[in-house]
């Protein structure tokens, strides 16, 4: 007799404890949706761009990887870089406005995928901002005679407020800024 009750308080022991740590069907579809809703976010720092044009999924955005030796601004095209959650970052600070740049593409993410070429002397460049081509600089010449120069830094020409002599006409360009003779066209 007592083995059919010992027999009887393991079964009905157990019965216990297995009722006890059955999830509810509601506490499943939680721990469902919250696996599912894990899977389903973006992950952050896989592969991306490079020479196959990865692109990341959607809400991440492809950058230079930092821990590699590849430079996209220096060349290199084919660079791969990792996908990083736009919010987090810092955002660049674009001058779209630069003499020296031409830009093919303001979207970082499309820049793996297009396919352009550069005039001759000018060199691809990828950065934050886009990609597109970078004119060579110029050597700046203040040796001509043509040009009085009132300031050698663009910066301080933004600053500067100046009148020419009667003859002469401002300009402005990435060497400085000052006054030129004009010329008058023969006929």
């Amino acid at each position: 007799m007592f083995t059919r009750i010992l027999a009887l308080g393991v079964l009905i022991a157990g019965a216990a404890g297995q009722w006890a740590c059955t999830e509810t069907a509601e506490a499943a579809q939680v721990s469902q949706a919250t696996e599912a809703d894990k899977a389903s976010r973006p992950r952050e720092g896989q592969l991306c761009g490079g020479f196959a044009a990865r692109s990341c999924p959607e809400g991440l955005s492809c950058v230079d990887d930092p821990q590699d030796s590849c430079d996209p601004n220096e060349g290199g095209r084919d660079c791969s870089g990792i996908c990083v959650d736009p919010s987090k970052q810092k955002p660049p600070k674009c001058d779209y406005k630069d003499p020296n740049l031409s830009y093919v593409s303001r979207d970082p993410n499309q820049c793996p995928a297009i396919m352009f070429k550069c005039p001759e002397g000018s060199t691809a460049f990828f950065n934050e901002c886009g990609c597109g081509c970078k004119n060579p600089t110029q050597a700046c010449s203040h040796d001509d005679p043509n040009r009085r120069y009132l300031a050698q830094d663009p910066e301080q020409c933004a600053a500067l407020r100046f009148v020419c002599n009667t003859g002469e006409s401002a300009f402005f360009d990435e060497c400085g800024c000052g006054c030129e003779t004009m010329t008058t066209p023969t006929p």
